[in-house]
């Protein structure tokens, strides 16, 4: 299994660094050393802070540049080898949350899309565990919604409990647009 993404500004990642190119050549090299490797590319977010609205960014990003500009065109220069890249639709899940729960005005001790953030780009706790259940959903293809919600985080210590409301609305939203998103290779069970 080999998971590949691409730098944040997306747009000047394609533009400067030949994502499509590397993709392939990726996606080459995992099949040259096993070739039933499973391989992903996982799309993320931009800034909050960006100048363009942030959700209808991930909208279109996805369409125009994960699959447009990168996924395609890489999947085209592997056409004589039959095998699909798998998505791991990470702005995806990130954008369909923040919906969830500002529509809801909040939930548990999540209020906005800031509160899965450390600053305008990163995430915290909270986002890490959005970001863990959908690469568990994807990786595993596996539903994550009664999964644990009260973790450690690398050093031992305790990572930030979004509760029992706010994970199980996480679990949720994660294998809904996991099992909705045909790329991700994950079928609803």
């Amino acid at each position: 299994m080999v998971v590949l993404t691409e730098a944040v500004e997306i747009r000047d990642s394609i533009r400067d660094q030949a994502s499509e190119e590397y993709l392939a050549k990726w996606a080459d090299a995992a099949w040259a050393g096993k070739s039933a490797a499973r391989v992903y590319l996982y799309e993320t977010w931009h800034r909050l802070d960006s100048e363009e609205a942030w959700l209808g960014r991930l909208d279109n990003d996805l369409e125009r540049h994960w699959e447009g500009e990168i996924l395609r065109p890489a999947l085209a220069r592997q056409a004589h080898l039959i095998r699909p890249i798998y998505v791991i639709p990470g702005g995806q899940v990130m954008a369909a949350f923040a919906r969830k729960l500002e529509q809801a005005g909040g939930i548990g001790p999540l209020a906005t899309r800031r509160d899965l953030f450390s600053d305008d780009i990163h995430f915290n706790d909270y986002g890490a565990y959005l970001m863990a259940l959908t690469h568990y959903a994807v990786l595993y293809g596996r539903s994550p919604v009664g999964l644990p919600h009260a973790l450690k985080t690398a050093d031992g210590g305790d990572a930030a409990d979004p509760g029992i409301e706010a994970a199980r609305a996480m679990q949720e939203v994660v294998w809904e647009v996991v099992t909705s998103y045909p790329p991700t290779g994950v079928a609803a069970r």
